[in-house]
């Protein structure tokens, strides 16, 4: 979990029965630990939901932004995802909640589906085995074939 909302999720989650168990984004080998343990994930888009795929995580994307964010990202944005997992694989499997949409009962509510149905979470798990394959490198130690490079080269053909 990001510094800036552990405080927020630590107290919101304090009254539980059952204490989730909350590790910070900066820990990495905890990080390692709970994507290897992990049954589904609540992430933000970007580079963790590769780092999920990697792991086989199921997960549900979501992020919100202020509306001039919104605004310029709707003039500006020329692709359907945002969830790298999703451009990769040419795919919509993995649900995104951006901006507007970004709302709690929808995010609960997909996620309770994810947990619930494992059509669902077996339909990612395929889609995320073929973006891992689709980033490995081809050439070992050629530059041209990083990760990085591959991830680069999908989505400039996709805008």
């Amino acid at each position: 979990i990001t510094k800036n909302v552990e405080g927020f999720v630590r107290n919101a989650t304090s009254g539980w029965a059952k204490k989730p168990i909350i590790i910070s984004s900066s820990n990495e080998s905890e990080k390692r630990a709970a994507f290897y343990e992990a049954e589904v994930a609540l992430a933000a888009s970007g580079t963790v939901s590769l780092e999920l795929a990697f792991n086989s995580v199921p997960m549900v994307i979501a992020y919100d932004f202020n509306i001039l964010s919104r605004i310029i990202m709707n003039y500006l944005l020329r692709i359907e995802s945002v969830c790298l997992v999703n451009i990769i694989s040419g795919s919509k499997v993995i649900p995104e909640f951006l901006g507007e949409k970004c709302r709690p009962d929808a995010i609960a509510n997909a996620l309770i589906k994810l947990i619930s149905d494992k059509t669902l979470r077996n339909a990612q798990k395929v889609v995320q085995e073929s973006c891992v394959k689709a980033l490995k490198p081809q050439v070992k130690n050629s530059e041209n074939y990083l990760p990085a490079h591959k991830v680069f080269e999908i989505i400039n053909n996709k805008i």
